[in-house]
């Protein structure tokens, strides 16, 4: 099985590289490589229609690089953080990469996937925006139905902005009641969701 793992993490720092790669360091298949979306220039579907009859974008970007290997794939494994989570359930930089698909799917899908993981790390639990809008992209779009989630909780901005004790607007305000200290206690690291991290140890491994 050819392994691939996506992350949309654009910092570089968060849970969401973390556990992709923890998915695929724990899996039973070795043909795994790991892409990082930061480090690529993938822009949005121009909607030219220029790849009908190819198959093949001809935006001329970083899209090139790994085209193939989203076709190769047999296993996704998709990390995303759930920016505007309530409303757009993605980040931006995973939508343009997915938007790009759009390539692969005339005159029959050109994938090769059976399997696709979610990881989605969101801090406003918020997480079934994300989860819905993709199973939709996945199984009505791709045809792919056999799909697994992995949910971690992450840092809402306002926990780490710097103003989340007193912004009006404060959804750690919110989310935690008035009089907030933000001490580390209340951040959720990682280390605290034992369940989550053993989870992305098993889910390939077996």
């Amino acid at each position: 099985m050819r392994v691939l793992g996506i992350s949309g993490d654009p910092t570089g720092k968060s849970k969401v590289d973390t556990l992709v790669k923890t998915v695929l360091e724990n899996s039973k298949y070795t043909d795994t490589e790991f892409i990082s979306l930061r480090e690529l220039n993938i822009g949005p579907c121009k909607g030219c229609f220029s790849c009908i009859k190819t198959n093949h974008c001809t935006v001329q970007d970083d899209w090139n690089s790994v085209e193939s290997k989203v076709k190769e794939a047999e296993i996704l494994i998709l990390g995303v953080p759930t920016y505007y989570g309530a409303a757009f359930g993605i980040n931006a930089l995973t939508h343009s990469f997915l938007e790009r698909w759009f390539s692969l799917r005339h005159k029959g899908i050109k994938l090769n996937l059976k399997k696709v993981i979610l990881i989605i790390v969101s801090g406003g639990e918020h997480e079934n925006t994300a989860i819905t809008n993709l199973k939709t992209f996945f199984e009505i779009y791709h045809g792919v139905t056999d799909i697994e989630v992995i949910v971690s909780r992450g840092s809402i901005p306002c926990l780490v902005c710097g103003e989340g004790e007193s912004c009006p607007i404060s959804f750690a305000i919110e989310m935690y009641g008035e009089g907030l200290k933000i001490t580390p206690d209340i951040m959720p690291s990682l280390e605290k969701q034992n369940d989550v991290i053993e989870k992305s140890k098993l889910i390939l491994s077996k």
